[in-house]
């Protein structure tokens, strides 16, 4: 499985803590930002910024 650099994992977590998303939840978002990422590495969509995605996986905030 892809792995996320440690700077921006420990981002990525901060920002599930700064919209209160429950702990426990936590790998729940990882694994899912992980095959996000993969899907982005894999199929070069035209068109598509897999920044925008990462904003569709953390939208509760």
């Amino acid at each position: 499985m892809l792995l996320i650099p440690k700077a921006a994992y420990a981002g990525y977590l901060g920002y599930l803590k700064k919209c209160s998303i429950d702990e426990a939840l936590f790998p729940e978002y990882v694994k899912w930002l992980r095959y996000y990422l993969d899907f982005c590495g894999k199929y070069l969509i035209k068109g598509c910024n897999c920044e925008c995605g990462i904003l569709i996986l953390t939208r509760r905030c």
